[in-house]
């Protein structure tokens, strides 16, 4: 009591405050400093008490994290290989349609798993990676390796393997299924089919090849040995390519009929067979016709008046055209470098955008006659760090088509999500994978409002079990390590 009325007292003189006032200063600096003390505690126990009770809320960002895959056994290379799957909407419909055609010809389950063993195990491990999850969760990619360890009767080593291969595989195994199915093209067509066109232009007579058709489900394009460059020019270089001293038939068949029609003005005794042959099938022929062998043995001997065809090649023009485009574009990117001695990883920068235009060629008569754009989008990448040997595998994947639903005042998944045969009597229906998918256009685009943090931050980075959120320019920056590119076209 002493001390108090003593501090008191001295305040008094000091500020000239009466005794009540300074009762009532003293008890507020003890009250502030107080209060000062406490407050990080009080604020922290005041958020968590927020958090905790916004856990318990349904409304919780479904886009915040997604569902990761094991590593138990070096499976970086097939966990990052099926993640980049998920987000391709195309082959979830895909994978909806042959499954709900082939179930509604048979009642027994077990009859398809053995006939379409890899679409109905790929169709389950997606629609657990593609159910929302406010809680990241993880499964395993056994089941595909056991799929096509029953499918090749072989067993698939520990070891860490690479994952263009193992996607090629996962393809080519879906396109036999896909075949054997006997649907027709013109209903369900599989998403990642493609065909190139590679055909040869002679530079000097401008007559072209036969093209060559080839399909194929993963692109490849080869890394130049240089520090940077685009997925633009790859694709230019991987499409162009130039020949030298190339045999044309049309160059050499034109050189002979010139001659003759000079010697012609003098005296022309020439009425072999084989000239009677070039006379008449010269302009219907492409630069590498097969003709008859006695033909061929004619104009590599034919030697008058100094001319001698066989003696001099051509420059040709080697072209790679996408004469069909596939509705996913899978893009492989080697890295492989050998210098000699050994293999290694070439770490030129490849820069490469969300969207991606490629030229499409019209055939008409076997020839490339016309060209048209087709758009893509960026929807998944997967990336290695590494050496050529050993490294690690990650998978940028894009998030589904998150919005905010006003009338059910919740966060909802507008993107397609696989039907699983339903197993038992029933087996002839499709279900959903425990969560409502709303289409979008079904209701009014007024209903659905945009989610901030789908935008900003449209992909997860995905580390097998490991999940983060990034923005777009993450997955762009990442030149050095691109691997796999998948691009969906856009409608």
């Amino acid at each position: 009591m002493y001390n108090e009325n003593k501090s008191v007292s001295i305040l008094t003189h000091i500020l000239g405050f009466t005794n009540d006032n300074s009762r009532k200063l003293c008890y507020g600096l003890g009250l502030s400093l107080t209060f000062y003390i406490l407050f990080p505690s009080i604020n922290d126990i005041f958020w968590k008490t927020i958090k905790n009770k916004g856990e318990n809320k349904p409304n919780r960002r479904l886009d915040r994290t997604t569902s990761g895959l094991i590593n138990n056994a070096n499976d970086c290379y097939a966990n990052s290989s099926i993640q980049a799957l998920v987000s391709l909407d195309t082959l979830t419909e895909y994978l909806n349609s042959i499954l709900k055609d082939v179930t509604d010809g048979s009642k027994d389950l077990e009859l398809i798993r053995t006939k379409y063993p890899l679409h109905l195990t790929l169709a389950e491990l997606i629609s657990k990676l593609e159910t929302p999850t406010l809680n990241t969760q993880s499964f395993s990619v056994q089941p595909i390796k056991q799929t096509l360890e029953y499918i090749f009767k072989t067993r698939i080593s520990r070891e860490q393997h690479d994952a263009q291969e193992f996607t090629q595989v996962i393809l080519d195994c879906l396109k036999d299924e896909y075949n054997m199915s006997n649907v027709s093209n013109e209903t369900i067509k599989f998403p990642l089919q493609g065909q190139t066109g590679t055909q040869l232009v002679c530079l000097r007579c401008h007559e072209t090849s036969e093209l060559k058709l080839q399909d194929f489900s993963l692109y490849e394009v080869v890394a130049p040995q240089k520090y940077s460059t685009t997925l633009n020019d790859l694709f230019s270089q991987d499409q162009t390519d130039v020949v030298s001293d190339y045999k044309c038939l049309c160059c050499m068949m034109k050189m002979i009929i010139t001659n003759e029609n000079h010697l012609e003005l003098r005296r022309r005794d020439d009425q072999s067979i084989g000239y009677t042959y070039i006379k008449e099938h010269y302009g219907s022929l492409f630069i590498n016709s097969d003709i008859p062998e006695e033909i061929w043995n004619y104009i590599k001997m034919y030697n008058k008046n100094g001319c001698v065809p066989y003696s001099s090649g051509s420059d040709i023009f080697k072209r790679s055209v996408i004469v069909e485009s596939p509705d996913i574009l899978a893009i492989h990117i080697s890295r492989s470098m050998f210098n000699g001695v050994s293999t290694t990883r070439n770490a030129c920068r490849v820069s490469f955008e969300e969207e991606f235009t490629i030229p499409e060629q019209y055939i008409k008569d076997n020839k490339c006659i016309s060209i048209k754009d087709v758009k893509y989008k960026l929807k998944s990448m997967v990336k290695h760090t590494g050496t050529h040997y050993q490294g690690h595998y990650q998978c940028y994947r894009h998030k589904p088509t998150f919005k905010m639903d006003t009338e059910l005042e919740k966060m909802v998944n507008l993107s397609p999500t696989v039907k699983l045969p339903i197993i038992g009597p029933k087996i002839n229906e499709l279900s959903d994978n425990g969560f409502t998918s709303i289409q979008e256009g079904t209701t009014t685009k007024k209903r659905y409002k945009k989610i901030k943090s789908v935008n900003t931050k449209s992909f997860w980075k995905i580390s097998d079990a490991s999940i983060q959120e990034v923005n777009l320019n993450s997955v762009l920056s990442e030149t050095k390590y691109v691997y796999m590119l998948y691009y969906e076209k856009t409608k």
